[in-house]
């Protein structure tokens, strides 16, 4: 996230503030407790209130005609060094429907263990909009399993199928809390609040019940003290129509108040223009000291979208008001309040000034519990000063010795979790490569009828998986089961008959979540259950493989095979494991870290406060931090070399699984042509289904006659005997290297790491001269 947009911009004034005080709160000033500011939106329903909070911290959040916030969500923003965003749900109601009487929230009792449910951590901002969509579902839901409804799920997926648009949740609403936490660089740590629209009259009288609820609920939040609130009223409407202002001055909340006029594309008359002119120049609907601003947002049937929509959004507001006849002329004095940077601007300097007018009452406390500490102190007695050194270096030995126990698997503590986590994951990398292999779809021209068969889904159960198609399927052709070919053709790939060999380009684009994706189950794959499981399918096709036969044929010499053939589809299949390479990389630095961080924390846990502990901490995070980008480059070239050129001296390994594929691929083809020789023979021959049924199974080669695609199955054969022996070797080099190479270097040069860095390396005697 760029530091001058979004939610950085937001925070760019406070961030210095807030981090100070958050070094106080490090160095043991426990008194330090004073509220951060929020920002709480509040707005009439279809305001556009979710759309400006978007807008505010350029994130896409729900919305649209048929989607209606029915419950608070919690923004959080921190620090940290890549974008990442996790989504919990915070449960502080239980739900107890028909139960009205004595709840402040009908249908909700407080509950007596507030709990906290993580939803799902996500690190593509496109994910987010539709993942803040269903856990707003599952908080409507209660007596549902929450995780039931995470996209990505196997159980998301029924719901989706089976949940129509008018399905009626279990509850109209929640007072439970959709927690985003957003992390990035430069963000500072601020929270927001997003509520329910208020409403005057509901659809039906079933549900005129919540125009009092969302009030209560806007009640709760606006009273904060510490919340700085912005009222959204949309210009389309006459704003005497409005309840949120009415909210706003029945619980005295004005001063603390920003007006946020919403859709000035929509003023609807004469009349209306004079009462927004009178509200703009702070005649009516007062709210001061802060006034109000004007912000248009895209529409919902607006073309924009993708990962450039608020830059083009900001671009086209700009250009509303520089050429909108009524905001270039009779209102262009008020062009200073318009805009949503203008507003993200205005916002930072009033958090800045609501922690500034802290800053004295932090002052207080700290000066108070820093006589507490001079008290404590003078009661400690006298520490020797030449063993201060002998006692942290003490300290600092043992952390050396406990990370080379855990590195060597000695550690009865660590070894448990640690090595068992790592033994799954390096499993589960290599159960993603070989779910990856190339599938093959057998359909010709000269079966009738035409049926496709992924391999990737069959051939190693030998299970007869198959649907039917009324042509033959292309490995270009636009479908839902042609992800591999879609994105490996990119690389040096046959493409469809007569299309030739397209040129190798580097990389691949990152691939949509296939509906293929749904056949893995989550708990095997774990990290690596991502879209890449599905680039193998449909990777082969018999009419490719003859086409490209042909093209790469010799005039006059039948039956010429191009070894060619063989290595480009080879390495087209090898090529995706950069993704699961990455993703084993990315996990296995984190779980050594984490626990080579704990380690620490345990050896200094009653130095947590001091510099000597930040120091050591700081000393092996950038130790940690060449340690990965040496050992990173170094699994990367193995993955170069696989996909730099076919290659195996293990011809025994090869031989053995190409005739295993061989054999599988024959037997599945043979069960393709018998469905087809079948067809010549309708129902009405035989008596019953165990009839026709004995009668396939009599069914001989000589009655199928010679497959004309031998050769390409032969081919197919190759290159998946080819995949497997080299994903083997892949898997248990990278493996092996980053046991014998990462582990073993890191365990070897953490030993006296923390004492040479932090000028320990001297004895007690020399220290003390």
């Amino acid at each position: 996230m760029a530091s001058n947009s979004g939610l950085a911009l937001v925070g760019r004034d406070t961030k210095k503030l807030i981090d100070a005080i958050d070094e106080l709160r490090k160095i043991g000033l426990k008194s330090v407790d004073t509220k951060l500011p929020e920002l709480v939106l509040i707005g009439d329903q279809s305001a556009g209130k979710s759309s400006l909070m978007g807008a505010i911290a350029e994130i896409n959040l729900p919305k649209g005609t048929s989607i209606c916030t029915r419950c608070p969500t919690n923004i959080k923003t921190s620090d940290a060094a890549t974008w990442g965003c996790a989504v919990s749900l915070q449960i502080s109601y239980d739900f107890l429907p028909g139960k009205k009487a004595g709840l402040e929230f009908p249908n909700w009792s407080p509950s007596d263990d507030v709990s906290t449910i993580p939803f799902k951590t996500i690190y593509d901002k496109s994910e987010l909009e539709n993942l803040l969509k269903w856990a707003q579902i599952a908080l409507l839901n209660p007596r549902e399993d929450p995780r039931s409804f995470i996209p990505g799920t196997d159980e998301h997926t029924q719901r989706t199928q089976y949940r129509s648009p008018n399905h009626n949740d279990q509850a109209n609403f929640s007072p439970n809390v959709i927690t985003v936490e957003i992390s990035g660089p430069g963000l500072p740590s601020l929270s927001f609040f997003d509520l329910p629209g208020l409403f005057s009259t509901a659809e039906n009288a079933e549900q005129q019940y919540l125009v009092n609820v969302f009030e209560k609920m806007t009640k709760k939040y606006i009273q904060h003290e510490n919340a700085l609130i912005i009222c959204t009223i949309t210009m389309q409407n006459d704003p005497g129509l409005s309840k949120t202002k009415a909210v706003i001055s029945k619980y005295h909340a004005d001063d603390r108040c920003i007006g946020v006029l919403t859709m000035p594309d929509r003023l609807q008359s004469d009349s209306a223009h004079k009462d927004y002119d009178r509200i703009l120049k702070g005649e009516t609907y007062v709210l001061q000291p802060h006034g109000y601003f004007v912000t248009r947002q895209p529409g919902t049937n607006t073309k924009l979208h993708g990962p450039t929509y608020h830059i083009d959004a900001r671009m086209e507001e700009k250009q509303f008001f520089d050429t909108d006849p009524l905001w270039s002329g009779a209102w262009s004095h008020f062009r200073s309040r318009c805009g949503t940077e203008t507003i993200q601007k205005y916002l930072s300097k009033q958090f800045a000034n609501l922690i500034l007018q802290s800053i004295p009452d932090i002052s207080d406390k700290v000066r108070v519990e820093l006589l507490q500490v001079d008290e404590e102190l003078s009661r400690l007695p006298e520490t020797p000063n030449d063993k201060v050194q002998h006692i942290v270096r003490q300290r600092l030995m043992k952390f050396s010795q406990s990370a080379k126990d855990l590195l060597d698997g000695n550690s009865a503590s660590q070894n448990n979790r640690f090595h068992l986590q790592w033994t799954t994951l390096y499993g589960q990398f290599q159960k993603a490569t070989e779910v990856m292999r190339p599938g093959c779809v057998f359909t010709t021209p000269f079966d009738m009828p035409k049926v496709v068969i992924n391999l990737d889904e069959s051939d190693d159960d030998g299970a007869s998986r198959h649907s039917s198609s009324t042509a033959t399927k292309r490995p270009n052709d636009s479908s839902p089961n042609d992800s591999f070919g879609k994105r490996q053709r990119l690389q040096t790939t046959p493409t469809r008959p007569g299309g030739g060999f397209i040129k190798r380009e580097a990389g691949f684009t990152t691939p949509q979540r296939p509906a293929a994706l749904k056949r893995f189950k989550p708990s095997e794959f774990g990290p690596f259950y991502q879209d890449y499981l599905t680039l193998g399918q449909s990777a082969l096709t018999l009419v490719d493989i003859r086409q490209s036969i042909a093209e790469r044929g010799r005039a006059g010499m039948p039956d010429f095979d191009n070894y060619k053939i063989r290595e480009d589809y080879a390495l087209v299949a090898v090529n995706p494991w950069k993704f699961p390479l990455e993703t084993f990389i990315d996990h296995t630095f984190r779980l050594l870290r984490l626990e080579l961080q704990s380690i620490l924390r345990s050896v200094l846990q009653s130095y947590e406060q001091t510099g000597l502990y930040r120091q050591s901490k700081e000393i092996l995070e950038k130790f940690l931090l060449r340690q990965e980008t040496e050992q990173r480059a170094i699994s990367m070239e193995f993955y170069k070399t696989e996909a730099a050129a076919l290659f195996t001296i293990n011809q025994g390994a090869f031989d053995l699984h190409k005739a295993e594929a061989l054999a599988i691929l024959q037997q599945q083809r043979r069960n393709r042509r018998v469905d087809c020789f079948m067809k010549n023979h309708p129902e009405s021959e035989f008596k019953n289904a165990d009839a026709r049924e004995a009668f396939r199974n009599k069914v001989t080669d000589a009655d199928l006659g010679p497959d004309p695609f031998a050769k390409e199955l032969d081919i197919a054969a190759y290159i998946k005997g080819y995949y497997t022996t080299a994903r083997l070797r892949f898997v248990d080099s990278v493996c092996a290297n980053m046991m014998s190479s990462y582990f073993g270097k890191i365990k070897e040069q953490l030993s006296y790491l923390l004492e040479d860095e932090l000028g320990l390396d001297r004895g007690d005697s020399e220290s003390s001269n």
